[in-house]
């Protein structure tokens, strides 16, 4: 049995479709800016959407006037559309899910989310795999604030230190030592599954 006693799993890149970086790599090579200047400028607004005030696509606005590549605002929200509308729930990942809470470990989707994106996911009838799921916009918290994951691991009924938490992004996992919980840095599927092996999560 794994010291560990729930893990906790980022949705978009991780249950739902493919990590998203490589989108994103996509998209910055079209509108020709680094991964840094881009990072700067959504850590910079996406707080205002994942705590409610504002939509995806204005934060998309602003990352992209910040960056002054207005004109790129069509194709950015395009592509990350048609991008969304070719991806779906992975069964390998509500499978892993299912097998450790056979197992009897909790299980969680912690994700930064705007409200509509929140409405969407609860439609899909989620809850029958994950024992809690919290997002940033329900929570006054996003990741990576300690609150967002203390929130996670309360709501799960364990101890920070007890708690494994999987993102494909590594922003929202640079807190984990100070916060206390175990990091895994999402890069597909059988890497995951490798890793909470490793970890006794999984036989």
């Amino acid at each position: 049995m794994s010291k560990y006693k729930a893990v906790g799993f980022d949705y978009g890149g991780v249950v739902f479709g493919e990590p998203t970086k490589k989108i994103m790599q996509h998209i910055r090579d079209h509108i020709g800016v680094t991964q840094e200047e881009w990072k700067r400028a959504w850590w910079q607004h996406n707080h205002k959407m994942n705590k409610g005030s504002i939509t995806y696509n204005d934060v998309i606005k602003l990352v992209l006037h910040d960056l002054g590549k207005d004109e790129f605002y069509e194709y950015v929200t395009k592509t990350q559309l048609e991008a969304e509308q070719k991806q779906s729930i992975s069964r390998d990942i509500l499978d892993l899910a299912d097998d450790l809470r056979r197992n009897g470990y909790k299980v969680g989707i912690l994700s930064n989310m705007d409200k509509a994106g929140y409405h969407k996911i609860k439609a899909l009838g989620l809850g029958k795999h994950f024992d809690v799921m919290d997002f940033s916009c329900n929570i006054g918290a996003m990741k990576p604030e300690p609150g967002a994951f203390l929130r996670l691991a309360h709501d799960l009924s364990v101890d920070i230190r007890e708690l494994v938490f999987i993102d494909d992004n590594d922003k929202p996992l640079e807190t984990a030592e100070e916060v206390g919980f175990k990091p895994i840095l999402f890069e597909n599927f059988n890497q995951l599954k490798s890793v909470l092996q490793d970890l006794n999560l999984l036989t």
